[in-house]
């Protein structure tokens, strides 16, 4: 079991400025940030400067390339990248897939989650996996990655895990902030699906919280928290085929993040870890930006060692927040993320909305706003999907290619469009 205990009160947090990241020795500055913060798993180093390798082919006994979906868009033109690209270190461990893992982690709202597609591995993270597995094959099956307790969105229908009871929702932490409070009322929560091992995410706010993990028709294994915080239970090895994860209530007050499912690249292959919530702003990743935000979540991180974290805020952002408040919520985060991570940072806006609450503001504006945020870190960009996708929201909006599904979000097709043009940004090639 892995484990990170609470984090200390926020007077005592540190924040890691560029400064600090480049001046200070890298990552023994950010192995000092991460203890302070709470944090007892040490940073993955820092990744390799790029250089120009063999991309992976697939080998004959390699699985069949994952099926993706076409979104019937005009072509997206090459992405090329410089030495001192920001996302130059993510590159370079491209061609590494068939020896290591390749994580990717995706935070956003309820376009990340996939609200209005037809199943869950329709939403845009899933549909970038696929593609990028395709084009980076591991030689394994590859799993469904990360699978949330409960989502925040209504469509589709398949969510999560099956509760025999009514969930509760728990506190705002875990990845996503949308745990489910385990109790005896709620009854167990099932998750089946083809898989060769699984990592059941929880929570324990005490030393009294425990849980119960059954795989499939075998004895329940009754898991108490050694430490308070994020805690991750992995099960045994498994025959690849589709197996049901069911966990319970035992005592305290735990709570279920979710589970991370593996089909044989447990240690390799291309994996994109969803962490959507549905009308989710930057500034509520913190309480440095707003009093009433949250940073827990960021605690449930390290479990995933991230080799490239994809924001995808700002549709919801520009409702209620300046273009000036939002380069400070992203400039927070950006410090937030680095106590535990030193791995490139890419912020992804979606498409832009025709009509903005804000007087006086434009949607260049908030972009502006990112831009000058992650200007201010090394290994911090901004990658405009809405460059590639026309404005589809609000007065005057446009949608010639059949994207959008009838609650003003995107159906599977739209978020296909999001996956291509993110796959071309990923799988960019040297200038």
């Amino acid at each position: 079991m892995t484990d990170e205990p609470p984090a200390p009160p926020a007077d005592r947090r540190r924040t890691l400025t560029r400064r600090a990241l480049v001046a200070g020795g890298g990552l023994a500055a950010l192995s000092a940030v991460a203890a302070v913060a709470g944090c007892t798993t040490t940073p993955r180093p820092a990744p390799p400067t790029a250089v120009a390798t063999a991309t992976p082919t697939a080998g004959a006994g390699d699985p069949a390339a994952p099926a993706v979906t076409a979104s019937g868009g005009p072509p997206i033109d090459p992405v090329t990248y410089a030495p001192d690209d920001a996302l130059a270190g993510f590159y370079a461990l491209r061609d590494q897939v068939r020896e290591r893992r390749l994580t990717i982690g995706v935070l956003g709202d309820s376009i990340t989650e996939g609200q209005g597609a037809t199943t869950l591995q329709h939403a845009y993270p899933a549909q970038l996996r696929d593609r990028l597995r395709g084009a980076y094959p591991s030689g394994a099956r590859g799993g469904l990655d990360y699978v949330a307790s409960r989502h925040q969105i209504t469509v589709p229908a398949d969510q999560g895990f099956a509760f025999t009871g009514t969930p509760a929702a728990g506190g705002r932490h875990g990845w996503g902030r949308r745990v489910v409070a385990l109790t005896e009322a709620g009854g167990p929560g099932t998750y089946a699906a083809r898989m060769t091992s699984a990592r059941v995410c929880w929570w324990a706010p005490g030393l009294d919280a425990a849980i119960t993990v059954q795989v499939d028709d075998g004895a329940p294994e009754t898991v108490r928290a050694d430490v308070g915080g994020s805690l991750t239970w992995t099960s045994p090895q498994l025959e690849s085929a589709e197996h049901a994860i069911t966990v319970a209530w035992a005592g305290g007050k735990p709570e279920l993040e979710g589970a991370w499912l593996f089909d044989g690249d447990e240690d390799r292959g291309i994996h994109v870890i969803e962490g959507g919530n549905s009308g989710s702003q930057l500034w509520q990743l913190s309480e440095r930006a707003r009093p009433d935000g949250v940073s827990t979540w960021i605690r449930s991180a390290p479990r995933f060692e991230l080799d490239l974290w994809m924001p995808e805020h700002l549709i919801n952002d520009v409702v209620v927040r300046t273009p000036e408040q939002v380069r400070s919520d992203a400039a927070v985060l950006i410090e937030l993320i680095r106590t535990t991570s030193e791995a490139p940072i890419l912020f992804t806006p979606p498409y832009e909305r025709t009509t903005l609450p804000i007087r006086g503001t434009t949607w260049a504006d908030y972009i502006g706003a990112l831009k000058d945020a992650a200007s201010a870190d090394p290994r911090a960009d901004v990658f405009e999907i809405g460059a590639y996708i026309p404005r589809m929201v609000g007065e005057g909006a446009s949608d010639p290619y059949g994207w959008m599904g009838p609650d003003n979000h995107p159906n599977d097709r739209g978020y296909a469009r999001f996956a291509e043009v993110l796959a071309a940004k990923l799988q960019a090639s040297p200038a």
